[in-house]
């Protein structure tokens, strides 16, 4: 078996694909906070990608949701009291595997409403987080800011 080999960090160049700077991904039962959150980042001059706003009515979102995958330049998880949904399940495994192809930063966030570190995936609990329910104020910040200037791995050898 082979070894994960991490050969260089780099900043993401402006050559990236997605015209966004965050996908947010998250339980449809945590959505007001959401909507807060996402609002804060447009004000911080970020540009998001948030379903219930960049969804194209009357097209299959399954394929729309595909492409962002494969192109957003960063991902936020964000994992409330309401834990991981379905739908938000499947979508962070499969941007841990743009993780390992592309190496795209992928940034859980413990929501305020949790009450304890929610269970989440193996292979997202070995991310480093922001646990928004200490100091959101300075959570926030450096949200933002790993979001404005992704530092993303250039190249992961996969397994």
């Amino acid at each position: 078996m082979g070894s994960d080999v991490v050969d260089s960090l780099s900043v993401s160049s402006s050559g990236t694909q997605s015209e966004f700077d965050v996908f947010i991904c998250y339980n449809s039962r945590e959505r007001s906070t959401i909507q807060e959150l996402n609002t804060y980042f447009k004000q911080s001059g970020l540009t998001t990608w948030l379903d219930e706003e960049r969804l194209p009515l009357g097209r299959p979102w399954q394929m729309e949701l595909e492409r962002q995958i494969g192109e957003i330049r960063t991902v936020t998880v964000c994992v409330g009291n309401s834990g991981i949904g379905p739908w938000q399940d499947l979508e962070i495994r499969a941007f841990l595997s743009e993780f390992v192809r592309r190496g795209i930063p992928v940034i859980p966030v413990i929501l305020a409403s949790a009450k304890s570190v929610p269970e989440l995936p193996l292979f997202l609990r070995e991310m480093t987080w922001v646990d928004l329910r200490k100091d959101s104020n300075s959570g926030l910040v450096r949200l933002v800011d790993a979001n404005q200037k992704p530092i993303r791995l250039s190249r992961v050898n996969p397994l």
